[in-house]
């Protein structure tokens, strides 16, 4: 009995945390082709909820994932925040795939909640996949 109890506490605290228990295919697609496209070591930047949905789709790592599994997740969830803000600087933006091993930016809406930073415009980011209203930029260099 108390492992039920623990499972649907588990279960509703996970979806209270979770925006969107399903996914447009127009979200999936390009996620789908990160596990080709990244190389199998390759590490995925994207929104906390995006980033929660990718290693169980695609089987590879992210920047940041679900909180109780990814280290330093404050730290990492104000990274990724001023990672696609308008306002923040291009040192901060090479430094961070440098010192975490990013290869690719995954960006829709979620992303662009967080500030008004288009990777797909960017001149050390190359598009490498683009589908409605989703762009997956490759780290150049």
């Amino acid at each position: 009995m108390h492992a039920v109890i623990l499972l649907l506490g588990a279960s509703g605290y996970e979806g209270r945390n979770h925006p969107a228990l399903c996914h447009q295919s127009t979200e999936v697609e390009p996620i789908d082709w990160l596990q080709s496209g990244m190389g199998p070591a390759g590490t995925a930047l994207a929104s906390c909820d995006t980033g929660r949905y990718m290693p169980a789709r695609i089987g590879h790592g992210v920047f940041m994932g679900r909180s109780v599994e990814t280290v330093g997740v404050n730290l990492k969830r104000q990274l990724a925040t001023a990672f696609f803000q308008a306002s923040s600087t291009d040192n901060l933006r090479l430094d961070l795939p440098c010192e975490y091993g990013i290869c690719c930016a995954y960006h829709r809406s979620g992303e662009s909640a967080l500030g008004g930073y288009d990777p797909s415009r960017s001149q050390y980011l190359d598009p490498a996949h683009s589908g409605r209203d989703v762009c997956v930029c490759r780290v150049a260099g």
